[in-house]
């Protein structure tokens, strides 16, 4: 016997230990105990605490330990180690264990009009007896294949106020929000093919956990479940919203042409475009879809007034903003720009810098050096203090300059902020 490497032979060394005695008979053992008293211990922790001579392949059963009981094979020389011990489940060597994580590895291909472009892998056929796998692949059609539901939610904002694809909204906002939810993947398939509306059980439950933590009904028929609207006043933060849903026990029915159910029939072919005969069902099971928004503080600037007014879109920690100033800036009247201390908190502790850039000639390009939040061409020093807006603290740049600068003419001045690893 020879292994191949590229293409020259390779002679495997088959010697194996002879043994030193030479017996014609067998035992008639009258104990009720193995011949060799090492193939069996009460409990799983005498397998490394014995003064034992091990080898490597050699077997033990635990008896009396509850779940650990089992045939154990020694891996490995060092029988003190319990990870050396493997739990025999079912006989496959263990250099040849199905690696899951290998999508590569198709167990199945082209089988009874199973599609070989892809082939089951390990993954896929997790699920399956060994007595199931066996009339898979020896009558694969008539078997069929069933997909769990995946629940889908879509929460979006009404109006014309916020964008639908944006999970941010700002702190204390009242939202009304359009919810709907439906099903995808509650399927089955044969030979193939997805059978049209298999599944006879109906939903027997549905209900959500709000952003607010609270728990509310929804209405549904059968399989569809209402669509509603709700109010939230965001808080801030992450806020998650979760829909359960429950079905009824239910079968996988035969169809015929017309997809009236036909129970009587065993005919499992294509039939008018449809295929019938299925086997299995659903067992009751709930499914729990979920999704998430996230409050944001807004960002302040001040006015003329050096009253504090948001700046109108919501911004995430890293996003850049662009701002501006609609009065004229002295050394007694800065300018102002505020996050909150959360974000700022965040920003510092993830080690990023802030950075302020200015349309310094009017030409709709940002420069660092000359910015007026910073002490002239110092492009390191920010003057900063924390205050509080509506009860909660910020972190208040400001502008610094020594005389007074710009005329009405040149306003607005822009300002652009970003974050910078």
């Amino acid at each position: 016997m020879t292994d191949t490497a590229g293409s020259d032979p390779v002679l495997r060394n088959l010697t194996r230990n002879n043994a030193n005695f030479e017996i014609r008979g067998n035992y008639e053992v009258k104990k009720a105990a193995p011949l060799d008293n090492r193939m069996c211990v009460p409990y799983r922790d005498q397998l490394i605490s014995e003064d034992w001579v091990a080898y490597k392949g050699m077997i033990c059963e635990v008896t009396e330990d509850g779940d650990y009981n089992g045939l154990y094979e020694l891996t490995d020389t060092d029988y003190k180690t319990m990870s050396n011990w493997r739990r025999v489940t079912s006989y496959r060597p263990s250099q040849y264990l199905l690696d899951p994580s290998n999508e590569n590895y198709n167990i199945v291909q082209n089988v009874g009009g199973f599609n070989s472009d892809f082939g089951w892998t390990p993954q896929f056929l997790n699920d399956y007896t060994y007595d199931q796998l066996f009339d898979i692949l020896l009558f694969p059609i008539r078997l069929s294949i069933k997909e769990n539901p995946i629940v889908n939610i879509e929460v979006t904002p009404s109006g014309d106020t916020y964008d639908p694809e944006n999970s941010l909204f700002q702190v204390n906002d009242s939202v009304t929000f359009n919810m709907n939810v439906y099903i995808t993947g509650n399927k089955v398939t044969l030979v193939g093919k997805e059978l049209m509306n298999p599944y006879s059980g109906d939903i027997s439950s549905v209900y959500y956990v709000h952003f607010n933590g609270l728990t509310y009904d929804l209405s549904f028929d059968g399989h569809h479940i209402d669509p509603i609207s709700f109010t939230h006043t965001i808080s801030h933060g992450d806020q998650s919203l979760n829909v359960y849903i429950t079905y009824k026990d239910g079968t996988f029915k035969p169809f015929d042409s017309n997809s009236v159910y036909d129970t009587s029939s065993t005919d499992y072919t294509y039939n008018g475009g449809i295929y019938r005969g299925p086997s299995g069902e659903y067992l009751s099971e709930t499914h729990v879809g979920s999704t998430t928004i996230t409050g944001i503080y807004p960002v302040y600037t001040n006015n003329s007034e050096d009253s504090w007014v948001p700046l109108s879109e919501t911004y995430g920690i890293t996003d850049t903003i662009y701002f501006e100033s609609d009065f004229r800036i002295t050394s007694s009247n800065p300018f102002k720009f505020a996050i909150s201390e959360s974000k700022y908190n965040t920003i510092s502790g993830d080690l990023m810098k802030i950075k302020f850039e200015e349309d310094i000639d009017f030409d709709n390009n940002y420069k660092q050096d000359g910015c007026k939040f910073y002490v002239q061409h110092d492009t390191t020093n920010l003057s900063t203090n924390m205050t509080s807006i509506d009860d909660v603290s910020y972190m208040v740049f400001n502008t610094q300059c020594t005389l007074p600068f710009g005329t009405v003419s040149s306003l607005p001045i822009k300002y652009k902020f970003s974050v910078e690893p």
